[in-house]
């Protein structure tokens, strides 16, 4: 409506023109000139003006900060119609930047728990095989000493057989505990696979000796609460110092191997070649 009451300035002086030109008139041709420029000027010192102010305006939207215009910005977007047009472009932009913070939001959350899921082990909360994996490795790499004990319940097929397998996974969680509660901070306790575990140590092989016995002695001495009633285990265990350019594949394997022993000479022991 505004622009239509706008668009008729321009088609009366264009009426005047042809009248003037019509009737020979050549005073009325030139105001009608005149009044051509003047509207031409008038309507571009409006837009430069706007322009200018519409680039407060957009700063301001970006840098958070409030632009008040003065009367004649007002009149000028009152005129053009151009004052809800900008509001609208306001509230899209704000609406667009909320959606973009919701979703980069919603994408760390799930890569944060895509993390947290893939170094966790679900049942025990100790870190998962995955993450003692990439552990390992680290350590290989930066050339360091470091011992690993691999442990495993004694007997551990008999619990879930007499006591069910619900009990068996309590057994599991508390037996966890007792490892991270036992070894030093800053070891590593991991869990392998089904009831075996594994603890690094960053020390030699005679320091992770006298760690692994305080944790067969404390799993040995302690009762575990569970829903089928108080259950008692032992434990069997195997350390392993890394040797100088060995592999994390070959230092697990002598782990292994010290922990077969254990179990085959009478196990609730634990097994080194450091003595």
């Amino acid at each position: 409506m505004r622009i239509g009451v706008i668009a008729i300035i321009p088609m009366v002086l264009l009426l005047l023109g042809v009248v003037a030109a019509y009737l020979n008139i050549p005073s009325v041709g030139l105001v009608v000139h005149i009044l051509w420029f003047v509207c031409f000027s008038a309507l571009f010192c409006c837009a430069f003006y706007y322009q200018k102010q519409l680039d407060k305006q957009i700063t301001a939207l970006v840098t958070g900060k409030t632009v008040v215009p003065n009367k004649l910005t007002e009149v000028i977007n009152k005129l053009f119609g151009l004052e809800s047009a900008l509001n609208k472009l306001t509230r899209k932009l704000q609406s667009y930047e909320q959606d973009r913070w919701h979703q980069t939001a919603k994408q760390a959350e799930d890569s944060l728990k895509l993390m947290f899921d893939s170094s966790v082990d679900g049942l025990t909360g100790v870190s998962s095989r995955k993450y003692l994996d990439t552990r390992l490795t680290e350590l290989v790499n930066k050339n360091t000493i470091f011992s690993v004990i691999m442990m495993d319940i004694d007997y551990f097929k008999k619990v879930n057989d007499t006591y069910g397998h619900q009990a068996g996974d309590e057994v599991l969680q508390q037996f966890a505990g007792v490892i991270v509660k036992t070894v030093r901070p800053g070891d590593l306790v991991a869990r392998y696979g089904g009831e075996e575990f594994v603890a690094v140590c960053q020390t030699d092989g005679k320091n992770t000796l006298a760690i692994a016995e305080r944790i067969r002695a404390m799993v040995e001495n302690t009762v575990f609460q569970t829903c089928a009633g108080e259950i008692k285990i032992t434990i069997s265990l195997g350390v392993a110092e890394r040797r100088l350019d060995e592999n994390k594949e070959a230092l697990i394997q002598r782990a292994d191997k010290n922990l077969y022993h254990a179990k085959k000479t009478g196990r609730n022991k634990v097994v080194s070649e450091v003595k």
